[in-house]
C-alpha cells in the first residue's frame, strides 16, 4: 500500500526523544524503550528496488503513480532519492491522465513504455485509492493499461478493492439513506458479479465467493 509522510514518521522518534531530554528526562515515559528506530524510507525503498529487480529489466524504472497538483511531492521526492542513492534504482513521478497520453504496451511480453522510450519495472500507486482520481474514462484507461501490463503493481487492483470499504460492504440490516459515494453509477465499471477469495498456496484456486459488489444496488 501507499505509505504517506514516511519520512516525517522517520523524525518522530527523534522529535520525541529530543523533547524527553529537554523535559529532564522524566522517568514514567521511559522512551529509551518505548521509542525504536523507524527506518521507514529505507524499508520501502528496499521493497520497491526488490520488485524492480524481480521485474528483471535493470533499466528500467519505478514509476510513481501521483496525483495531479500532488501536495506530497517532497516526501515523494525523499524516497525517490533514497531509492536512487542506495539501490540505482531510477524513477519518475506521472498521473494517471499523463499515462494515458503517452503510455502504451509493447511487444508480447507487453512491457509498459512511457513517452521517453523508458520502461516501466514498477508501478508505485500514490494514488488511485479514490473513485475521485479517476474522474473520465482516460484515468480508467490508464488504470487498464498498467494492470495489462509486465510491470509489477504497488498494490495490486485486488489490494486496491480491500482499501475501499465498498468492496466489503455487505447488506446492511436495515436500510440507510444514499450518500454520493454510494448512489447507483458511481461504480459503473466495478464488478457486477461475486468477486472470489484465491489462496495464492493453492495454486490460485478460487476458495469461495465473496460479498459481492453490485453498483445496481449500492
Amino acid at each position: 500500500m501507499s505509505q504517506l509522510h514516511t519520512r516525517l514518521a522517520q523524525r518522530w522518534p527523534a522529535l520525541r526523544s529530543h523533547l524527553w531530554e529537554r523535559r529532564g528526562k522524566p522517568r514514567r515515559l521511559k522512551l529509551d524503550d518505548a521509542l525504536p528506530p523507524n527506518p521507514a524510507i529505507e524499508c520501502i525503498a528496499a521493497a520497491l528496488a526488490g520488485a524492480h529487480s524481480a521485474h528483471g529489466a535493470r533499466d528500467a524504472v519505478v514509476m510513481f503513480v501521483v496525483q495531479p497538483n500532488e501536495r506530497n511531492a517532497v516526501d515523494q521526492l525523499l524516497l525517490q532519492t533514497r531509492l536512487w542513492d542506495a539501490h540505482g534504482v531510477r524513477s519518475v513521478s506521472r498521473t494517471l491522465a499523463q499515462i494515458h497520453i503517452e503510455g502504451r504496451l509493447d511487444g508480447p511480453k507487453r512491457r509498459l513504455i512511457l513517452g521517453d522510450g523508458a520502461e516501466v519495472a514498477v508501478a508505485y500507486f500514490r494514488a488511485g485509492y479514490s473513485p475521485d482520481d479517476y474522474p473520465s474514462a482516460q484515468q480508467w484507461d490508464a488504470r487498464l493499461l498498467i494492470e495489462r501490463s509486465l510491470a509489477i503493481k504497488c498494490p495490486s487492483a485486488a489490494y486496491h478493492l480491500v482499501r475501499l470499504s465498498l468492496s466489503h460492504t455487505h447488506t446492511p440490516p436495515t436500510p440507510r439513506p444514499p450518500t454520493p459515494r454510494t448512489r447507483r453509477g458511481l461504480y459503473p465499471r466495478w464488478p457486477r458479479r461475486p468477486m472470489c477469495a484465491t489462496d495464492a498456496r493453492a495454486g490460485g484456486r478460487q476458495e469461495g465467493p465473496a460479498a459481492a459488489v453490485d453498483p445496481r444496488r449500492a
